[in-house]
């Protein structure tokens, strides 16, 4: 593998994980979040490295206008089988979350990783409750 290759998918990938929209400045019912996960040690040796990356979930607002705390959000990640998750997201429309996790996806298919998708699947919940979760996990 090309190393000045994986450098740039690299620096690709970390660029993509910092355009997140600033969470303070956000005034939707409904935010979209995704999550991945990968050994970043690995990543500077030569072999194909684990890379999980979740589907897309949505987080409702609560009704007095907050949302759930990152660390319930992450657990939610973890049960369904990303551990230790690096959430991604705040994103209010899903069309530009699933365009960002397309191109996570193409970015680290393109250099040394094995991808696992991890499906989560979240119970629908009315606004302003608490997050309630079923999770399964699906490998591709």
């Amino acid at each position: 593998m090309n190393k000045l290759k994986i450098v740039f998918a690299a620096k690709y990938l970390f660029l993509l994980i910092m355009c997140i929209p600033d969470i303070h400045k956000i005034n939707s019912p409904v935010l979209y979040l995704l999550a991945y996960a990968s050994n970043k040690v690995e990543w500077k040796v030569e072999k194909m490295v684990l890379f999980r990356v979740s589907t897309i979930i949505s987080v409702n607002r609560y009704s007095n206008s907050t949302y759930p705390y990152l660390f319930n959000v992450k657990r939610t990640f973890q049960d369904g089988g990303v551990s230790n998750p690096i959430a991604v997201g705040d994103f209010t429309d899903k069309a530009i979350a699933e365009k960002y996790r397309e191109s996570l996806l193409n970015v680290a298919s393109n250099v040394k990783f094995s991808i696992q998708d991890v499906e989560i699947k979240v119970k629908e919940q009315q606004q302003g409750t608490n997050m309630r979760h079923v999770t399964q996990t699906k490998t591709t």
